[in-house]
């Protein structure tokens, strides 16, 4: 049986099979224009819910406006509330940092 590997964009792609793949569509308030910002944000959502609220799953971004899961959430709609420090604020000892609002909604 022939093995059939795929390269693209310089990534090494296997394929495993998944039952479904769910797509939820996301917002973040205040509006953020840079997708590193929007990345971190989803990041630090991921490190303080993934265990309690989004069921063990490790969820893609696209950086923008998707979520992606392999398998579904035990929601279908939710809000969540994350506090992001810089770099400075953490060097510094400060407890503050920007606050954002993540909506979450299956599509």
């Amino acid at each position: 049986m022939p093995i059939f590997i795929c390269d693209f964009c310089f990534f090494l792609i296997s394929v495993i099979y998944v039952q479904s793949i769910y797509c939820l569509q996301v917002s973040i308030t205040p509006e953020v224009t840079s997708r590193g910002v929007n990345r971190a944000v989803m990041g630090e959502l991921v490190t303080l819910y993934r265990q309690s609220q989004l069921g063990g799953r490790l969820p893609a971004y696209d950086g923008r406006k998707s979520l992606y899961t392999a398998g579904p959430l035990p929601f279908t709609s939710r809000t969540f509330e994350i506090s992001l420090q810089d770099e400075e604020d953490s060097l510094s000892g400060g407890q503050g940092g920007q606050r954002y609002g993540i909506a979450a909604v299956y599509i």
